[in-house]
Formats: C-alpha cells, sequence, structure tokens
C-alpha cells in the first residue's frame, strides 16, 4: 500500500494505490467446496484478490466558499470461478468445475478458456483452475460542487487568551 497527501492552501490531494495477492480455498462463510474430501481443490484466487485498486481524492476551495472535490477510484477486475452449473459430486452443491476437453469432441464447449468439458470422467481429466475467470476492471468518478450558506447572525469567535465582555 502507498499512500500520498498533498495539502497547499486552498487545495488537498490523496491518493491511495493498493497492490494485493490473496488465496484461499473458501470464499466466505457461504461458500461451499466443490469436493469436499479434498478442501485444497478449491485452492486459488480469493474473490476479494483484485490486484491493483487506486483511490484519489481531491478538493479545491474556489474563490466565493465553492468548494470542488472528486473521488476517482480505478480497479482490475475481480476473479471469478468457472463452473459447470451441475451437481458432479453428489453434495447438493452446484459449483462443480468443468475439465479441459478435446476441442470438437462431442459435448465439448469451445470458450475463452479453452475447450471446457461440462461433464469431466474424473480420474485423469484436467480439471480448470480454480478462480481462472477475470471480471473487467472498472473506474468510477464522483464529482461535487458545493457552497455552505449560513442563515442567522454571524458568531462572533473570539481569539486564544482573550476575554469576552458580557454585553
Amino acid at each position: 500500500i502507498a499512500t500520498v497527501n498533498i495539502q497547499a492552501r486552498q487545495f488537498i490531494l490523496n491518493g491511495n494505490y493498493g497492490y494485493n495477492i490473496a488465496n484461499s480455498n473458501t470464499q466466505g462463510i457461504d461458500s461451499f467446496v466443490s469436493v469436499p474430501q479434498n478442501p485444497g481443490f478449491d485452492y486459488g484466487r480469493a474473490s476479494f484478490g483484485v490486484r491493483h485498486r487506486l483511490t484519489v481524492l481531491q478538493s479545491y476551495t474556489a474563490p466565493y466558499g465553492f468548494v470542488v472535490a472528486s473521488l476517482l477510484t480505478v480497479q482490475s477486475g475481480t476473479p471469478f470461478n468457472v463452473t459447470t452449473g451441475s451437481d458432479l459430486t453428489g453434495n447438493n452443491q452446484f459449483n462443480a468445475r468443468p475439465g479441459y476437453g478435446v476441442c470438437g469432441a462431442p459435448g465439448v464447449v469451445s470458450t475463452r478458456y479453452g475447450c471446457l468439458d461440462p461433464n469431466p470422467a474424473g480420474k485423469g481429466e484436467r480439471i480448470v483452475p480454480f478462480g481462472i475467470g477475470m471480471g473487467p476492471s472498472n473506474m468510477l468518478l464522483d464529482m461535487r460542487l458545493s457552497k455552505t450558506i449560513g442563515i442567522g447572525p454571524r458568531v462572533k469567535v473570539e481569539s486564544a487568551g482573550t476575554t469576552c465582555s458580557g454585553e
């Protein structure tokens, strides 16, 4: 994690960059392993394992009390698991991963991850690794223009060390 903070008279800039490598064999309290006898079979990139995340905040106090502020967040894609949507292990969980098949063979589907067999035979067939998918990168930009308007009489602020008369 790297952070930069710059403050000038009317300008504030704060930047934060984070690099993350997180692997896990579970994706939280509501996740289930795909092979109950081997939890390590699902070891791979964690669903919260976003590799790169950049956040930039800025605030500028313009003339007449206007404040212009923005927040920019940019992050790389979130990993996800490629599944068949089938219960291949009989554990009532529909999170089985496909195997790599021979392109053009019956039942094998050609995808961006290779030729996948949604019904792997089991022994000897290589299964798609956990967390192989990568979601899209995204960017979020929020901007705000504000001005504070006071209602009522001005409150006089006394400086430290002076006394205020009871007028």
